[in-house]
């Protein structure tokens, strides 16, 4: 992210923060001539560039709690799988096909599903199984073109069990060990019927088969995929005597019972596959009737380009809007449960409105809401002794609800302030486990300049209070 202006390495790190990630790797700190980036973190004379002051500003402002609570929240499994198959990357990087990258076909479907609004996990080779695969409604094989006989059948497994499959090439063409198949495991079910002495392995291009016709039109002259299983609206089969390709779907002999959408073209090519594969995605996700993690509406769907995330911490669902640097800006809507209250998480502050609240986006900012079936009346904290240097101290903390309702689980950061309201210390935090808890710091101060005040911010509604603290006239083991 070296390379780019504030703004953009300030969506680096958010995209971290908010795939729950502890950490951005970046580039060597000085530009120069065995560099290829153009630019650098830290400029000639000391000062930081201005990409590394918007890393900066991004990571003060994550570390003062959001941080602490993105990684402590829950992200619910995804619906959509995304299967990594490490030994088809070894086949794709050994063989001369053209084109066959692994890492770059999964990171195409990983975009154009975060365009689609879901998010997808990762399911590797050594942990793929009934169990990793339950509550799932979708598994991408992005160009996994080397499948062994026991991960075959528990995909297929998958599939009788009412799971989705989407491919881009043909899957399991080779074995475990990167030899050709006389017969890919699922041919039959996404309808794949050969010509005479095709071998499997065979890459050809497909020009006809099934049309899908979504809600919006597609891209002129968009590459044709298999679909089977699921109703995406018009359906139909087009001309099969134009031409005389090796294979053509046949929908009339499935082996497996289940929805399949097979592209049959790589689909990281170049950009105009990339929008037909879009829309193709987006019209079969559709027929499944898959919820996005969240639905935008009217103008600000259009507008809005990003990833959408969901998160749930104690009682709060948290809500995530990560625009995209070169989108659009925008307001979504957001229930307010009755009863309850909808925080800014940014911003600090509860946003107005009885049954919607507006959350803003805007082009390379991240937008996090929590929205809480309570709203939050003050925070309360008290400690059990005065303050001595170098020496353990606890604070007492409580999160009190409006209207007397049960408390959930809450964030709290706890700071300590000397003369002139700096702080001393580094951010503490601390869970409150049904809206109680307690943190452990040790203050290090000169008792000529003792500590002031301790300020106490919940991070899920913004509400903060300060009490004031003794200072032990007892020398600490630091005095």
């Amino acid at each position: 992210p070296s390379t780019e202006a504030a703004p953009a390495t300030a969506w680096h790190l958010w995209r971290a923060a908010l795939h729950q990630l502890g950490g951005l790797w970046c580039p060597v700190p000085f530009g120069g001539a065995d560099d290829a980036a153009p630019a650098a973190l830290l400029l000639p004379d000391g000062r930081l560039s201005e990409a590394a002051a918007g890393l900066s500003a991004a990571a003060a402002e994550l570390d003062a709690g959001l941080a602490a609570l993105l990684l402590a929240a829950r992200r619910p499994v995804s619906p959509i799988a995304l299967y990594e198959s490490r030994r088809s990357r070894y086949l794709n990087a050994a063989e001369p096909a053209p084109r066959f990258d692994s890492l770059a076909a999964e990171s195409a479907f990983v975009e154009i599903i975060e365009a689609l609004g879901f998010q997808c996990d990762f399911i590797a080779e050594d942990t793929l199984s009934a169990d990793t695969l339950a509550g799932r409604r979708v598994l991408v094989l992005p160009s996994v073109r080397a499948l062994g006989d026991a991960e075959a059948e528990v995909i297929t497994a998958f599939v009788r069990d009412g799971g989705a499959l989407i491919a881009d090439v043909i899957p399991g063409t080779h074995d475990a060990h990167g030899i050709p198949r006389g017969a890919p495991p699922f041919d039959a079910f996404f309808g794949v019927a050969r010509a005479a002495g095709t071998e499997a392995f065979e890459t050809l291009a497909v020009n006809n088969g099934v049309e899908v016709v979504a809600d919006t039109a597609l891209s002129a002259g968009a590459a044709l995929a298999y679909v089977r299983g699921v109703p995406l609206g018009v359906v139909r089969r087009l001309n099969e005597d134009t031409n005389d390709t090796a294979y053509t779907a046949d929908a009339t002999r499935p082996a497996i019972e289940g929805p399949g959408l097979l592209l049959n073209h790589l689909i990281h090519g170049g950009n105009d596959l990339r929008r037909d594969a879009t829309d193709w995605l987006g019209a079969f996700l559709q027929g499944l009737e898959l919820e996005p993690a969240l639905r935008l509406s009217g103008r600000s769907a259009q507008r809005f380009r990003g990833e959408r995330m969901r998160f749930t911490y104690g009682a709060a669902t948290l809500h995530a809007l990560l625009c995209a640097p070169d989108g659009g800006a925008g307001t979504i809507k957001i229930a307010v449960p009755k009863g309850g209250a909808v925080y800014d998480l940014r911003g600090g502050a509860r946003l107005p409105g009885h049954r919607d609240a507006k959350l803003s986006f805007a082009p390379g900012a991240a937008s996090v809401a929590a929205v809480l079936p309570y709203a939050v009346d003050a925070v309360h904290a008290v400690t059990l002794a005065p303050l001595t240097s170098g020496e353990p101290a606890t604070v007492m903390i409580s999160i009190e609800a409006a209207r007397g309702a049960a408390t959930g689980d809450h964030l709290v950061t706890v700071e300590l302030l000397g003369p002139g309201g700096a702080s001393m210390m580094e951010v503490v935090h601390a869970h409150c486990v049904n809206g109680t808890g307690s943190a452990v710091f040790t203050p290090i101060f000169d008792r000529r300049a003792p500590p002031r005040r301790l300020r106490i911010r919940d991070v899920l509604s913004g509400e903060m209070t300060e009490i004031e603290v003794q200072v032990s006239s007892v020398l600490g083991t630091r005095d």
